[in-house]
C-alpha cells in the first residue's frame, strides 16, 4: 500500500511500460526486430490465429506501449499483432533529419514492419494508428504499393491535417490567430514543413477499406472535427465513434469494455 504523502503519478497508457507480458496474458508476446530504409526497427509481436496480422503505429513521442490498450483488443479478436516502433522512437535509429514528418518520413518504417508480416506468413494486414500513428498509416495508404494488402484501419485521435492539429491547440490556449499564423509560417522556413502534404483530408481517395474511428469530444490535441469531416467524406467505409468526455488518445481510458468489445466487433465484421 502507498503511505501518506508518497508521491505518485497518472499514466493513460495503464499499462506497464515496456512490459507486454503482463499486458497479454496466454498470447506469449515477445520483441522482435524488422529492418526498414532507417535501420533495425524493433516491435512486440502477440501471435494469434489466422494469416490478418495487425499491425499497430504508435503516436509522436510516445512508445509502444501506448499500442498495448489496441493490442489487447486485436490479440483477443484472435489476429497476430505488432507493436512496431519506428524512426526517432527512443532507442530507434534517427531520421536523417532529426524530427517527425508526420507520416511523410515514417510510413516506409510501417511499410517495412508489413514485409516482416508478410515474410511471416500475414496474407493480409489490419493498420491500427494512434495521433500521429494515423498520419503514418494515412500516408502509407497514398504512397506504399503494400496497401492492397490492408484489409481494414483501426484510428484512434488521429492527426489527419498538421495545420488543423496546430490550429485546435493554438485556439485551446486562447492564443491570437496572427501569431499561430506568423509560427507556421516561420516553421514552413525553419524546418522545411510543406504544411499541403501534411493535409490527408485534401485527398481522402486513401481511404478504400473499412475504417473505425475513435475520436474523444474533448481532444486538445487532433481536432474531432478531422476524423467527422473524413467520416462525412467515406460515409460508405468509416464508422466513427465520438466518445463523450474522452480526451486525446483516451478513449479506451473512459469505457475499456465498450472500446474493446467495438474494436473486435468490428475487426471480425471485417477481415
Amino acid at each position: 500500500m502507498p503511505a501518506p504523502g508518497q508521491r505518485a503519478g497518472l499514466d493513460r497508457d495503464a499499462f506497464p511500460a515496456d512490459d507486454a507480458h503482463r499486458a497479454l496474458p496466454g498470447h506469449d508476446a515477445n520483441e522482435v526486430t524488422f529492418q526498414s530504409p532507417a535501420g533495425d526497427l524493433h516491435a512486440w509481436f502477440a501471435p494469434g490465429r489466422g494469416r490478418t496480422w495487425a499491425i499497430l503505429v504508435h503516436g509522436q513521442r510516445a512508445t509502444r506501449t501506448q499500442m498495448l490498450r489496441p493490442m489487447t483488443a486485436s490479440a483477443a479478436a484472435g489476429l497476430p499483432s505488432l507493436a512496431i516502433g519506428y524512426r526517432n522512437d527512443a532507442h530507434e535509429p534517427a531520421d536523417p533529419s532529426h524530427v517527425y514528418g508526420f507520416g511523410q518520413t515514417e510510413w516506409p518504417d510501417l511499410e517495412a514492419a508489413v514485409k516482416y508480416a508478410r515474410e511471416n506468413g500475414a496474407k493480409r494486414v489490419v493498420l491500427v494508428g494512434y495521433s500521429m500513428g494515423g498520419a503514418v498509416v494515412a500516408a502509407f495508404l497514398q504512397h506504399s504499393d503494400l496497401k492492397t494488402l490492408v484489409a481494414a484501419v483501426v484510428l484512434d485521435s488521429p492527426m489527419l491535417n498538421l495545420s488543423d492539429t496546430v490550429d485546435h491547440q493554438a485556439a485551446a490556449r486562447s492564443l491570437p490567430t496572427p501569431l499561430t499564423w506568423t509560427a507556421k509560417q516561420l516553421t514552413a522556413l525553419r524546418y522545411h514543413v510543406h504544411w499541403d502534404e501534411l493535409d490527408y483530408l485534401a485527398d481522402t481517395t486513401w481511404v478504400r477499406t473499412p475504417t473505425l474511428i475513435f475520436h474523444g469530444t474533448e481532444d486538445g490535441t487532433a481536432p474531432p472535427a478531422d476524423s467527422r469531416a473524413l467520416a462525412r467524406a467515406h460515409p460508405d467505409f468509416v464508422q466513427l465513434e465520438l466518445v463523450r468526455h474522452g480526451e486525446h488518445v483516451a478513449s479506451w481510458n473512459v469505457d475499456p469494455t465498450r472500446y474493446d468489445h467495438t474494436m473486435i466487433g468490428f475487426l471480425r465484421a471485417h477481415i
